[in-house]
């Protein structure tokens, strides 16, 4: 290798998690807390640039120049903290490391901690980020030390630094295949001593890396079990699903800078007043928590105007003839030294039911959430549904001072979508056994009601403060 240039490039291609191609409708196990996960990796590093960088009696000293391509061997054991969350060890071996056409090629080992990143895309698909810092050795050929007679050298080691992102996909519950891409850079440091005295030297290696990895996972089934064949027909079983939150759906628009809104009128539309009067409670109630101040729009009919018309200027002329609800909300509120009027056009609570579907594949034993296109492709017996009232709310926010729209908020959520629960149902062959005679459930009981309330009325007081 020339003298000038010693560098260790590489790749630690690994991929944590999990994914069944074998089924599309096949049940897989997720990763979970005090999971660990094995695997042995393949990379390829190309795109190198090798550097040194030296300070002696003649001056500092500079040079690179061109990596060739390099391969690399890895194996890798991660430790789950959480179901997104894993730490590990990655042992690398890295082969040729060189500058291009030079003859002499050196290898590098690196030792890497692994801090990564893992989230589900569904059961199947997992995308992952890594950061993996450690240290590095680069074994030089005996040709590099032949080039430098009567002087002692040893191995450039040091600091290394690699990061990533990728996918992974599971072969089997307990085996998985990773594909991914990134980034090196070694920041190793060599010494050379002679009669003369000692020169450290600098070294730095960039390499793009590419990488694949097959592992096994254990302790996978602790968080789902296994698929197992259907019970025969005739037989009674059960059958499991676990139902995650999905998130609300939000069409609000939020004027480029607006102000924050630390004191605010509620101005609900005619009618709202006596069908929503809790609700708005428990909305003038999250408000005050968030130290946002609320003037009660019950008083806003006794808003009144000093009439340009009237014969006696001194006689004041009730507002209530002349201004609409807004406009005499708008009044009141910049009496009461009020930020922001919040004007109410629906506030609907439930006169609409949500629904969402599930479908229980063949040689699976948990119902997985579906479109409504794979839904209708399924046997009546094996679909299931959970509807649930929703509610939705669409306002404007007004700048008292101005005049000018704040922001246009709208959003829904329904019981159905906000449940996080784990139900189970019984089966009977290959069917699920309807329950009550319907084959799904309502989530209407009290405490979701009250949930969804609390929910909404949380996320329409953050959209009324407005950002930080």
């Amino acid at each position: 290798m020339h003298p000038r240039v010693v560098l260790g490039v590489a790749l630690s291609a690994q991929v944590l998690a999990s994914l069944a191609l074998a089924d599309e409708q096949q049940k897989v196990s997720d990763q979970a807390a005090g999971q660990v996960n094995v695997g042995l990796g393949l990379q390829v590093m190309t795109a190198g640039t090798l550097r040194a960088a030296a300070t002696g009696p003649g001056g500092a000293f500079t040079d690179s120049a061109e990596a060739d391509d390099a391969t690399g061997l890895s194996a890798s054991i991660d430790y789950f903290l959480t179901r997104h969350l894993a730490v590990g060890l990655s042992p690398r071996l890295i082969f040729n490391v060189k500058e291009k056409n030079d003859t002499d090629a050196a290898k590098q080992l690196d030792l890497l901690a692994r801090l990564s990143w893992v989230q589900p895309v569904s059961t199947s698909l997992h995308l992952f980020a890594q950061v993996n810092p450690g240290y590095s050795v680069i074994l030089m050929p005996q040709a590099f030390r032949n080039n430098f007679p009567g002087l002692e050298s040893n191995d450039p080691r040091g600091f290394i630094l690699d990061f990533g992102v990728g996918m992974q996909f599971s072969l089997s519950p307990n085996a998985y295949v990773g594909f991914d891409v990134g980034y090196l850079v070694g920041f190793q440091t060599m010494t050379l001593k002679g009669p003369g005295g000692s020169l450290d030297v600098d070294l730095r290696t960039d390499y793009l890396r590419l990488g694949a990895l097959l592992g096994v996972k254990f302790g996978a089934e602790s968080s789902s079990p296994r698929p197992q064949p259907l019970p025969p027909v005739g037989a009674r079983s059960s059958v499991e699903f676990a139902v995650e939150p999905a998130s609300a759906v939000f069409s609000s628009t939020h004027a480029p800078g607006r102000r924050r809104c630390s004191a605010v009128m509620v101005l609900p539309a005619p009618g709202l007043e006596t069908n929503s009067a809790s609700v708005l409670s428990v909305l003038e109630g999250h408000l005050l928590a968030r130290n946002i101040r609320v003037v009660s729009s019950a008083i806003t009919g006794r808003a009144v105007i000093q009439s340009p018309l009237a014969p006696d200027s001194t006689k004041p002329t009730t507002g209530a003839a002349i201004l609409s609800d807004l406009e005499r909300a708008l009044v009141l509120a910049k009496n009461a030294n009020v930020d922001c009027v919040l004007q109410l056009f629906t506030l609907d609570v439930g006169t609409t039911d949500a629904t969402r579907l599930f479908v229980w594949p063949m040689n699976g034993r948990s119902l997985v959430e579906s479109d409504q296109k794979t839904f209708e492709t399924y046997n009546p017996g094996r679909r299931w549904t959970l509807v649930g009232p929703r509610w939705q709310i669409n306002s404007k926010l007004i700048d008292v001072d101005s005049g000018n729209v704040l922001a246009v908020i709208g959003f829904s959520q329904s019981t159905a979508h906000l449940v996080q629960r784990r139900f189970e149902l019984s089966a009977l062959g290959d069917a699920l056994v309807p329950a009550d005679g319907t084959t799904g459930w309502r989530i209407a009981s009290t405490q979701d009601v009250d949930g969804l309330r609390s929910f909404m009325m949380s996320e329409l007081s953050a959209e009324i403060l407005g950002p930080k």
